[in-house]
């Protein structure tokens, strides 16, 4: 009896021992985690989602944290389109994030907004090398001769297409090098593929007109046109701006082509309609083609492809945009949030971002990876060479979306009430540049 009470109670106290090493790693990990400073960022990206580019951001972020074990980073969602403005008011309010994800696009509101600080602290011992890693344009994120951001993903509109829609046309598959190639390819796969608009392009104004933003500059300056002077005001409706909104008209009016339903088509809906396969060819951001893709039935992702945008007779001007990183003026922790965005716009990041989500990475010293090189990377390749051969700065004015909105209304009326291309144009240019100072 002795022997079996000192073996109950030698097993009592090995369970004792066993849960008090528990209590006390669990209270240790918990005290641990709370000493951690959070790095609050804001993005339209959720790292717990199962797609394509939420997986990229949360193996990026991950690594950061192992890098770093001080901080935790903790991602503030909203959708996209909500970003400037929820940053906004955020920070009117005191209680903005320490890193924010902004457009290129519309980067310039928050400059007089005052929502973001200068990060040139961050960056005085760089050397003009480091500078020049970035494939944009150094200065177009320079204010005021303050360094405001630093690009995390470079992307410009394509022309997205499939290929066996095209070769059942009679096309060989090839896409059209020239808007007038397109009109005719369009028009051909109407006849030979039931169901499937020859073109599209989203003209709505809402969402912040963001498909407006991206495809109305390269149409404009390959017909000879420009969209703002030097002072940015608005100059679209000019004859250039003419010639490209006349012929985004005559896709739905005179050819017949694109249906009437693109001047309520924002992003999303080209983004569906081309993984449903109910469109042949349309215009898009190099940033959702993986999403699209892998969307698809397997027997059909080899033939969605993308190409670059036609123009009036040649290619069209290639317009180099993307999503920034910057600090906010409110942040809490502005060296944790440099930290956060050195390690967001590395090389070895980028590549991540680039592997699996499909984006174009922002830095040169990223494509020394020999990935790039592979079959697997092709369709990357066709657009980093797009941008190198066709690539054109555009310092993307303050009021940037109102202008897109514009254009969006316009278009209402050019294709549903048949109104005339440059008078509404004149009014939308006039209507724009009532709202600058």
């Amino acid at each position: 009896m002795e022997l079996y009470g000192l073996k109950r109670k030698n097993l009592f106290c090995i369970a004792y021992s066993i849960v008090a090493f528990f209590i006390i790693a669990t209270i240790s990990s918990t005290t641990v985690e709370a000493q951690k400073t959070e790095v609050r960022y804001l993005s339209f990206i959720d790292p717990s989602k199962p797609d394509p580019r939420s997986k990229a951001y949360q193996e990026i972020i991950n690594n950061f944290e192992k890098k770093y074990p001080q901080y935790k980073v903790v991602v503030d969602v909203v959708p996209w389109q909500e970003i400037d403005k929820t940053l906004i008011s955020a920070v009117a309010s005191g209680k903005g994030p320490d890193v924010a994800r902004i457009s290129s696009l519309v980067l310039g509101q928050h400059i007089p907004a005052k929502t973001i600080t200068p990060l040139d602290r961050f960056i005085s011992g760089w050397t003009l090398k480091q500078k020049e890693d970035f494939i944009a344009p150094w200065d177009m994120t320079v204010f005021d001769g303050r360094k405001m951001a630093f690009f995390l993903e470079n992307r410009t509109a394509v022309l997205y297409y499939r290929e066996d829609y095209l070769k059942k046309a009679g096309f060989d598959g090839r896409p059209p090098a020239t808007l007038e190639d397109l009109t005719k390819q369009a028009a051909g796969v109407q006849k030979a593929v039931p169901n499937a608009a020859g073109m599209a392009i989203g003209l709505s104004s809402k969402k912040r007109a963001s498909t407006l933003q991206e495809i109305i500059p390269p149409f404009i300056w390959s017909a000879g046109g420009e969209v703002i002077d030097g002072k940015e005001r608005a100059i679209y409706n000019n004859p250039g701006g003419v010639k490209a909104f006349g012929f985004m008209k005559d896709l739905v009016r005179k050819h017949e082509v694109m249906p009437r339903s693109v001047v309520a088509y924002t992003y999303d809906e080209i983004h569906s309609s081309l993984q449903a396969g109910t469109i042949a060819m349309a215009t898009l951001g190099t940033h959702r083609y993986i999403t699209i893709r892998s969307g698809m039935k397997p027997e059909v992702q080899k033939f969605f492809k993308t190409a670059p945008v036609p123009g009036f007779g040649k290619t069209a001007p290639c317009l180099i945009f993307g999503w920034v990183l910057t600090i906010t003026s409110v942040s809490k922790n502005p060296e944790g949030a440099w930290k956060f965005i050195e390690h967001m716009t590395s090389p070895e990041s980028q590549f991540i971002n680039a592997k699996l989500a499909g984006e174009l990475p922002a830095r040169k010293a990223t494509y020394q990876n020999p990935w790039f090189n592979s079959e697997e990377a092709s369709y990357m390749a066709i657009w980093k060479d797009y941008i190198n051969s066709h690539g054109k700065v555009f310092k993307y004015p303050e009021k940037y979306t109102e202008m897109a909105e514009g254009w969006g209304e316009a278009l209402q009326k050019i294709i549903l009430q048949d109104a005339d291309t440059k008078q509404a144009l004149d009014e939308a240019a006039q209507k724009y540049n009532s709202l600058l100072k």
